[in-house]
């Protein structure tokens, strides 16, 4: 018969369906050696490879889902910046294209000459050489 030691130790790793869940799931994500080399040690050596494929094949998987979420929604952000940079663009266009109009309009009733609309008023620069006052 097997020790009553050897048994409580697989008992506590192992003895209920929530343990067993408990211990595969901080096998996956933790510290798996003491795990298998309980049931190595004292059930059979090949538990050994059992772990190894549980934490190659889960690990993997759980790592490429994790992935595969991660690289999805930064495609979806970066797509999304795209569009709006491209709106806010073709908004910018809009009102540039809006100003030149309402300038060649105002231009084109003839109030406009070049020292009322085309060169704005500075004070600092009055009497300044090469601003308004040299144009009057």
């Amino acid at each position: 018969s097997i020790d009553v030691t050897v048994r409580e130790e697989v008992f506590l790793l192992y003895g209920t369906f929530s343990r067993t869940f408990l211990t595969m799931f901080e096998v996956l994500f933790a510290n798996w050696g003491p795990a298998c080399r309980v049931l190595m040690e004292n059930v059979s050596e090949w538990f050994s490879l059992f772990f190894l494929f549980y934490r190659c094949i889960l690990g993997f998987a759980v790592l490429n889902i994790i992935n595969a979420v991660f690289v999805q929604q930064t495609m979806k952000t970066a797509s999304s910046d795209e569009e709006i940079a491209f709106k806010q663009k073709e908004k910018d266009i809009q009102s540039y294209t809006r100003k030149v109009k309402k300038l060649f309009q105002t231009m084109d009733a003839g109030h406009c000459t070049i020292r009322n609309c085309l060169i704005p008023e500075f004070p600092v620069f009055e009497g300044k050489a090469g601003t308004r006052a040299e144009l009057d």
